[in-house]
C-alpha cells in the first residue's frame, strides 16, 4: 500500500490542491478516508443511527452508578493498601538510618551534604 500511495501522491495534489498531508502508513493501517478517496472502499451509507439505552435517573440507575462507584473505590483502597504496606519499614531500621530528604540516598549519622546530590540535608 505504502507504494500505492507515493505513486498516487502527485494525482492527490492535482485534483485536491496541496491541503492533504501525504504520509507514509504500513499496510493495513491506512485510514478508511484514504481508502474511500483512491476508491479501493466505497463510503457507507448508514440507514439508522444506533441508539443506546439512556440515563433516566431512575432509582435503578442511581443504585447502579453507587454500586459501580463503590467497587472502584473499594479497589483503590485495596491497591493503596497492598503499596503501603510493601513501603513500611522496621522501626529500628528507620530510626537509626538517616536518609536525603530530596533524592532518597542513606547518609551517615554526621553527615550534613549529601553524597549524591549535593544538597545541604540539616
Amino acid at each position: 500500500m505504502k507504494f500505492l500511495a507515493t505513486r498516487l501522491t502527485p494525482a492527490v495534489r492535482d485534483r485536491y490542491g496541496t491541503d492533504f498531508k501525504i504520509v507514509a502508513v504500513n499496510e493495513g493501517n491506512e485510514p478508511l478516508g484514504f481508502k474511500i478517496l483512491i476508491e479501493l472502499e466505497k463510503e457507507s451509507d448508514y440507514p439508522e443511527a444506533e441508539t443506546l439505552p439512556t440515563f433516566e435517573r431512575t432509582n435503578d440507575d442511581l443504585e447502579l452508578i453507587e454500586s459501580i462507584i463503590n467497587k472502584k473505590i473499594n479497589m483503590h483502597y485495596e491497591k493503596f493498601k497492598e503499596s503501603e504496606s510493601l513501603l513500611d519499614l522496621p522501626a529500628e531500621e528507620t530510626e537509626h538510618q538517616p536518609y536525603c530528604k530530596y533524592c532518597g540516598s542513606k547518609l551517615a549519622e554526621d553527615q550534613t551534604i549529601c553524597h549524591v546530590c549535593g544538597k545541604m540535608v540539616i
